[in-house]
């Protein structure tokens, strides 16, 4: 898209399925990226990838968006190689699967952290630049936050409350033309679903593809930063192959 060209994109998570995949498509949109993972291994190879896929420039720096300094490293290091943001994509993610009654104070901590505060404090430190550039943020939910899988309460209320954070954010920022939106994936075929066996099962109930592959996501996440999308913020597109209509709703029989 023509309208990413030459923009700074910060991507979180960059190193897995969604996020390597949002970053070659950005990459090819002759954007400039600013990329963070945990996995310094993999973060180096994506970052040479990005560059091979025509990429104006790629920095990235290895953060556990688990921790404070972290985050704020990002945007310093971030606003050190750029001087600008344009679009913040808040990737990062964690689940633990989990019975309820066996959720232990870290279990919770360590998830809500990553899934949840992690975005609401990169994006505190970002937003007085994005205000600069008239920005986007693109948040990662999950279909989970309306639709919540059994052992994965965490996970759930963290990604409900990153819908709400989009809207308020959204909400607050419009005047200073800050486009926020979420997009909430239903299952992906990425190292977060390890079990590929239940991922299968689980494509009968996405009838309309099957399990999501990581690159529909990353086409989502390019719209929505471009200026294409400009009409659009504080809404939370659930991208999910029709899982959410064709379950049992609670209460009611089969669908027919």
């Amino acid at each position: 898209m023509d309208s990413l060209k030459d923009k700074v994109v910060v991507i979180t998570g960059a190193a897995g399925g969604i996020g390597s995949e949002a970053a070659k498509l950005f990459s090819k949109s002759g954007s400039k990226l600013f990329l963070t993972d945990l996995d310094q291994g993999r973060l180096n190879s994506l970052i040479e990838e990005c560059k091979k896929s025509g990429a104006k420039e790629v920095h990235g720096v290895r953060a556990d968006s688990g921790v404070m300094s972290d985050l704020e490293n990002i945007s310093k290091k971030t606003i050190e190689c750029y001087g600008k943001v344009d679009v913040l994509v808040n990737n990062v993610g964690f689940a633990k699967k989990v019975p309820y009654e066996e959720h232990t104070e870290a279990d919770y901590n360590s998830t809500l952290d990553v899934n949840l505060k992690a975005a609401f404090f990169l994006t505190k430190w970002m937003i007085p630049e994005l205000i600069k550039t008239r920005g986007t943020i693109v948040n990662l939910s999950s279909a989970a936050a309306t639709n919540p899988e059994p052992r994965f309460m965490a996970y759930s209320v963290a990604k409900a409350g990153i819908d709400h954070f989009t809207r308020s954010l959204a909400r607050e920022y419009a005047p200073q033309g800050i486009r926020v939106n979420a997009i909430g994936p239903g299952p992906v075929r990425t190292a977060f679903h390890p079990d590929h066996a239940a991922l299968e099962k689980i494509s009968a109930e996405q009838p309309l593809c099957g399990i999501l592959e990581p690159a529909m996501i990353a086409r989502w996440i390019l719209f929505l930063s471009s200026q294409e999308a400009g009409p659009i913020t504080g809404q939370v597109i659930v991208v999910d192959g029709g899982r959410t209509v064709t379950r049992i709703p609670v209460g009611y029989g089969p669908v027919k």
